[in-house]
């Protein structure tokens, strides 16, 4: 997904947001929409959920809750986004990030992207991403992991059903 043709110099563009500690992306084919969050997740929203949007139900991931070190909510904004993902397959269901801020569109070069070695992700909280893009930005560097879609999916699967 984020390795391109070396030969290629054309920027990926990916959908960036922070979640935790990280900035995190998604390239952007990969983004169905970005819809503000039904109200009552603002209560808190355990690791997966299921929400009503229009005539889909759709799960929604809570990567917060998977990232952040002390497990705690740290969803602390006023306003709220999901991020609703493509479906890997044609009749795939549709699923969602929930994030703070909206995010933001960011052209990265293919150069800076990198793998991130399988052994820091087994078992790791970054088990969902998979590459890693290091930016120069003024006087420091931007650090994004790139999101693999595959593996957000399996966060689903491997949490537990709401309400069970």
């Amino acid at each position: 997904m984020y390795v391109a043709d070396q030969k290629t110099t054309e920027p990926i563009r990916v959908i960036a947001f922070a979640i935790a500690d990280y900035l995190v992306a998604l390239p952007m084919d990969a983004v169905l929409k970005v819809v503000n969050c039904p109200p009552h997740l603002y209560k808190g929203c355990s690791t997966v959920e299921l929400v009503h949007l229009g005539h889909h139900t759709i799960t929604v991931v809570n990567l917060h809750r998977h990232l952040a070190t002390d497990k705690s909510d740290s969803l602390v904004s006023s306003k709220l986004f999901l991020v609703v993902i493509r479906p890997l397959q044609i009749d795939g269901e549709l699923f969602a990030l929930l994030v703070n801020n909206p995010p933001d569109l960011i052209e990265i070069p293919p150069s800076v992207i990198r793998p991130l070695p399988e052994s820091r992700r087994q078992g790791h909280p970054l088990s969902a991403a998979s590459h890693v893009a290091v930016l120069p930005r003024k006087e420091t560097m931007l650090t994004i992991l790139l999101l693999d879609i595959e593996q957000v999916s399996k966060i689903i699967t491997d949490s537990p059903v709401p309400g069970s």
